[in-house]
């Protein structure tokens, strides 16, 4: 006779839930490979303006660096002028795809296409490991219906190197969840892994190097006072744990990242990229209520806020035992009795930083990407919220599905109106950008502020008029009034703009001088100068309409100088 004990009882659903739930990951596993081949079809079949339609137009500064980079032109965007106007990753990933196609810019563009949706299924399948790490397979499912929004795929998709961080930053966070990088004591291994994700979080975006900053203090403070004993143990036992885990750590951060501000500090006489030199008004305050009009800005708020709420309710609220046995509830407690990881407090406070100092000190072309770092933070937050509310409003059954359900029809409404506001542009400039290489003669040099697509696709060199993946050259000359000089330099025969509305028969291009604001130059265009023009469209910027792309010749227009206001000098 068999006898059945309680323990046996309890232990057999659990294993049958077990295999039942891993059957289901192999089987999503295989639908999400299906998916990835059949995206790849589409890159390799669909029309060129089809791929490159959710592509940034920043993104095309890597690509066409990383074009000249390949043909052995230098870091160049036009040709000319050596830039550092980009975050190195990214462009050590692009370099080898040029390399191979750079010849050909449409088959290499499908050719990042192609690494860019390797990532994004790379990017779903960790993510689901994270989430199940952190609330649950359930709640995971449900965060991957979330992953589904407009504002959270763009940033794997639009051609920067946004896509790439948050594969990195979801993978350091599932590490961390296993084996607890911030713990003071850990090993030799885990302590250089810790130093290797930072440096290439940090190298994927620079601006990340608050999450750094967060890290350093939340291993010191556990050295100090949040490890069980801490308070108890020696001083400068504590001294010398906390010293062998920075210098582990640091380590692998000195040999990756400084050879790159190195190059920096000696080629351009920065450790920074000029991009974020030129939005930057530190040490000056430049918060302003404007700086929260942007939709980029909300967004962000609104996901950081997010986020704050369950970091601190899980943190500082205590937790409620499952509200009756079942293996989700036992497994959902269980999770939820390890709080929410030292890495995801410190992504919390990094992020933090970030928003402050966006808020206080960037004053210009503060972007949506800028904030891809809250995108998953966020996420992870949703489903942390998922598994708590679960096990404190006994839903186990119910409020997942039913929270996987609502944001897929709130995504599919997000991808409506993103579909409204994408694109209107993305015809003419391509358009403009088929014109230059047929019509304009070999010789022709055109210069154009965010001149990325047009720059790619038109066959032609095209100097950036905005500054951020130019040389300093650039800024110098609009401070000291010889911007005609950079331009003849540069072999400029065209200027170009995508948002052309003359007034009284005259349109102004302005180019301020972002670094020292010692002026700007302005460039007076009239209909006579247009060699061409598109017809009249609207984007999502101009909503009425009646702006146009037009291409003038540079020898009909009329450059003058701005001097700066007294209250800058």
């Amino acid at each position: 006779m068999t006898t059945v004990t309680a323990n046996s009882l309890s232990v057999q659903p659990a294993t049958a839930g077990a295999a039942v739930a891993a059957r289901w990951e192999r089987v999503g596993l295989a639908v999400l490979l299906l998916a990835v081949v059949a995206a790849w079809l589409a890159v390799a079949l669909a029309p060129i303006e089809l791929v490159s339609l959710h592509t940034t137009d920043d993104a095309y500064y890597y690509f066409q660096v990383a074009r000249n980079l390949a043909a052995g032109h230098g870091v160049t965007f036009d040709g000319v002028s050596l830039t550092n106007g980009f975050h190195p990753l990214w462009m050590l990933c692009l370099w080898p795809v040029y390399a191979l196609f750079g010849g050909e810019p449409e088959l290499a563009l499908r050719a990042v296409y192609f690494v860019i949706v390797a990532l994004v299924g790379a990017t779903i399948a960790v993510t689901y490991r994270c989430l199940s790490a952190f609330a649950g397979r359930r709640a995971a499912v449900a965060g991957l219906a979330a992953l589904s929004a407009p504002f959270l795929v763009n940033p794997l998709i639009n051609g920067l190197e946004t896509g790439l961080l948050t594969l990195l930053l979801v993978a350091a966070l599932l590490v961390d969840r296993r084996c607890d990088l911030l713990r003071p004591d850990s090993s030799t291994r885990t302590n250089l892994l810790l130093g290797l994700l930072l440096a290439l979080i940090v190298l994927c975006r620079l601006d990340l190097v608050f999450v750094g900053f967060a890290v350093a203090g939340l291993i010191a403070w556990r050295t100090w006072a949040g490890e069980p004993g801490a308070a108890t143990a020696g001083a400068s036992r504590r001294i010398g744990t906390l010293l062998r885990k920075y210098v582990q750590v640091g380590v692998v951060g000195v040999v990756l990242v400084t050879p790159y501000l190195a190059w920096n500090l000696l080629t351009f006489g920065h450790l920074t990229p000029i991009s974020g030199a030129l939005k930057s008004s530190f040490p000056v305050v430049s918060l302003s209520a404007a700086k929260f009009e942007p939709f980029a800005i909300r967004l962000a708020l609104l996901e950081y806020g997010l986020a704050t709420f369950v970091v601190l309710w899980l943190t500082l609220l205590p937790r409620r035992g499952p509200a009756k046995a079942t293996d989700h509830a036992d497994e959902t407690a269980q999770l939820n009795a390890r709080g929410p990881g030292s890495l995801l407090v410190a992504l919390w406070l990094g992020c933090g930083l970030h928003l402050v100092n966006t808020l206080l000190f960037m004053n210009w072309a503060v972007h949506w990407w800028h904030f891809a770092s809250y995108a998953p933070l966020a996420l992870l937050a949703g489903v942390l919220l998922i598994a708590r509310l679960e096990q404190t409003w006994r839903a186990q059954r119910w409020l997942a599905p039913v929270a996987g359900i609502l944001l897929l029809a709130a995504s599919a409404g997000a991808w409506t109106l993103d579909a409204h506001r994408r694109g209107a542009h993305h015809g003419p400039w391509y358009a403009a950008a088929r014109w230059i290489d047929a019509e304009l003669p070999d010789g022709a040099v055109l210069a154009m502020e965010d001149c990325g697509l047009v720059g790619y696709f038109c066959g032609r060199p095209m100097v950036n008029l905005d500054g951020v993946i130019n040389g300093y050259a650039f800024q110098k000359a609009l401070a000291t009034g010889t911007l005609s000089d950079y331009l003849q330099h540069c072999g400029v025969t065209h200027i170009a703009d995508y948002e052309v509305r003359y007034r009284d028969g005259e349109y102004r291009v302005r180019l301020p001088d972002r670094l020292t604001r010692a002026g700007a130059a302005i460039l007076t265009a009239t209909p006579a100068a247009e060699v061409y023009g598109s017809a009249p469209y609207a984007d999502a910027e101009h909503r009425e309409g009646g702006i146009h792309f037009a291409i003038w010749d540079l020898r009909q227009l009329t450059l003058t100088a701005e001097p700066a206001p007294k209250k800058e000098q």
